[in-house]
Formats: C-alpha cells, sequence, structure tokens
C-alpha cells in the first residue's frame, strides 16, 4: 500500500498506528457523507484487515474470522472472541481462571492481585494514559499564576505516583506523555 499524502504530516505513521485511525474504503464514506460514516460505522463495518466481523453483541461480545479477501497473509487464528467486560475485578477474575486469554487496562489493584495469585504472566509497559489536575484559572483566587504555581511546586508528585498508582506511573514534565511523537528530549520541558 502506498500513501500520497496533500501536504507534510510529521505524525502520519504514528498516527497510523494509533488505534483510534483506521483505513475505510471511501466508496462507504462518501455514501454515508453526511456524518462522516460515524452512524454507520456504529453499526456496521467496512475494515480491509486480516479479519473480519462475523458477529457483534453491543456491550457483550464480537467474533473475528479470518478475511478471506484479505491479500497478506492469513491468520493463524481461525476465530477471534472478543468479550467486553466493564468491570476489572471480573475481567481479572476471569483471567485468573482461564475463561479470557488477555485482559486490557487492568487496575493496579487488579494487576497486584493477579502477580500474588501466580496463575498468569502479567505483561507491563508504558502506556500514554495521563491524568490530570484541573483548576478553573478563569474564577478567584485561581485565577492569580503565582497562586496556581504554588500549588504546583507544592504537589507531592511522587507521593500521588506511589500512593495511588503503587509506583507505577511517572510525572509528566510537560504536556506531552513519554513515549508520544512529538515530546521534547532535550530536557528544556517544564521543571516544577
Amino acid at each position: 500500500m502506498k500513501f500520497t499524502l496533500s501536504q507534510p504530516f510529521a505524525p502520519f505513521l504514528y498516527t497510523l498506528a494509533n488505534d483510534g485511525a483506521s483505513i475505510i474504503n471511501p466508496a462507504v464514506l462518501k455514501e454515508h457523507a453526511a456524518d462522516d460514516a460515524r452512524g454507520f460505522l456504529a453499526q456496521n463495518t467496512a475494515g480491509s484487515g486480516p479479519f473480519m466481523l462475523k458477529s457483534w453483541q453491543k456491550g457483550q461480545q464480537l467474533v473475528l474470522v479470518p478475511n478471506p479477501h484479505y491479500p497478506g497473509n492469513k491468520p493463524n487464528f481461525k476465530r477471534v472472541s472478543v468479550k467486553i467486560i466493564g468491570e476489572s475485578a471480573s475481567r481479572r477474575l476471569q483471567l485468573s481462571r482461564g475463561d479470557i486469554d488477555i485482559a486490557d487496562a487492568l487496575p493496579v489493584d487488579q494487576l497486584n492481585a493477579l502477580k500474588q495469585e501466580n496463575k498468569v504472566n502479567v505483561a507491563e509497559y508504558p502506556s500514554l494514559r495521563v491524568t490530570y489536575l484541573y483548576l478553573n484559572n478563569s474564577k478567584a483566587p485561581l485565577n492569580q499564576a503565582d497562586l496556581r504555581r504554588a500549588i504546583s511546586w507544592s504537589t507531592d508528585y511522587q507521593g500521588m505516583v506511589n500512593g495511588i498508582l503503587s509506583g507505577n506511573g511517572k510525572q509528566m514534565r510537560g504536556p506531552i506523555p513519554e513515549g508520544m511523537w512529538g515530546l521534547r528530549c532535550d530536557g528544556n520541558a517544564i521543571q516544577p
């Protein structure tokens, strides 16, 4: 596949690799142009990858099977079931019992419980998840930059990382998290 962009866009490859990006047939987009095909794609698929949707129970499960029209290497799996399990404790329990093979985005307390059970391999990797403390700086007293600076400088960031995330996190030094395209690595980020 070859992409020709109308103008330079440095994070193009990063954007494609992000789970929010997908390639759809332009004819589908044109046919459902009123809302950029959002309504159609909320109920249908128009992908071109190695798998295709066999069944979907909204909010419960979707089943994927190999796409016979995919031109690349055929998948090694005959079927992939993706269960939607909203409650993290339920995801952990099903993983521990062997009912599911993978559980993603488990909170730290559930990961710690899995590690203690020693029944599954727990793979940890950096994420781009960011948590903010939002201050309404349009109203007094937070409209004073010095007060906001004092709050920033007096916050025990490492204490929050240790206490809330059991040490599984880093304080950001600017608006872009480590690992994301565009992060300045020259040491000129914000230093509280």
